[in-house]
């Protein structure tokens, strides 16, 4: 099923693409369904097959050594998956690392030949992915980061602090994530976050309304150097 090229406009992905590849790249697309914690692009797919998500999200995901689910990052509406298999190559990455629907999502599938075809003609298109693939690395590098921190409780916070990036000194957790997900982020257990959590909203750095999280930049600033190893 093709997928509208007023759709595609809408991302920022595409802002620079040439109407004469978007169109081509719009009757290639496949629309597929995916239903929560499915996993994305595997089997023949991996290293074969990009897309990019419609609608939902989609977690990259690995394993630690003690085999629990790591998150590595979150895709929304607008931006590509696969792009590390297809032109990272497989090998040079760990044998675990895939995709996986963080609910139910969606998403538009086209091959790597298309795609390769498509960039050859368009060097913009080239440019654009190089660059998504440079932000990425630099992403994957501070969730790593975060990971090797000693104590969860420090991973936690890390990860609260990323998550809410921005320049203001209250933020608001992304709406949809939940303690389970900022567990996979920290590789740690949901009681780990469900605790942190009660610690921080008793020292202001967290703030409880309704189904929303503020963030107090200083004060989780604050909480985190109390817990960081000498």
């Amino acid at each position: 099923m093709p997928v509208s090229v007023l759709l595609l406009r809408q991302f920022p992905q595409f802002a620079d693409w040439p109407d004469a590849p978007l169109q081509v790249l719009s009757e290639r697309l496949e629309l597929r369904r995916l239903t929560r914690r499915q996993v994305v692009l595997t089997g023949q797919d991996v290293g074969a097959t990009l897309a990019w998500v419609i609608e939902g999200a989609i977690w990259l995901v690995d394993h630690s050594l003690d085999d629990r689910e790591c998150v590595l990052g979150r895709y929304g509406p607008g931006e590509m998956l696969g792009e590390l298999h297809a032109f990272g190559g497989s090998r040079s990455l760990p044998e675990g690392l895939g995709y996986m629907a963080a609910a139910a999502a969606s998403i538009a599938v086209v091959s790597k030949e298309v795609l390769s075809e498509l960039i050859a003609a368009n060097p913009l298109i080239a440019q654009g992915i190089i660059r998504l693939m440079a932000e990425r690395s630099c992403a994957h590098f501070r969730w790593r980061a975060i990971l090797a921190l000693p104590s969860a409780v420090e991973r936690v916070i890390a990860v609260l602090e990323v998550l809410t990036g921005g320049e203001t000194p209250l933020r608001t957790l992304p709406a949809g994530i939940t303690q389970q997900e900022i567990a996979a982020y920290a590789n740690t257990t949901r009681e780990t976050v469900t605790r942190t959590m009660q610690r921080l909203q008793a020292s202001g750095a967290v703030i409880r309304e309704g189904s929303n999280w503020q963030i107090n930049v200083e004060a989780l600033a604050r909480a985190r150097e109390d817990v960081t190893p000498n």
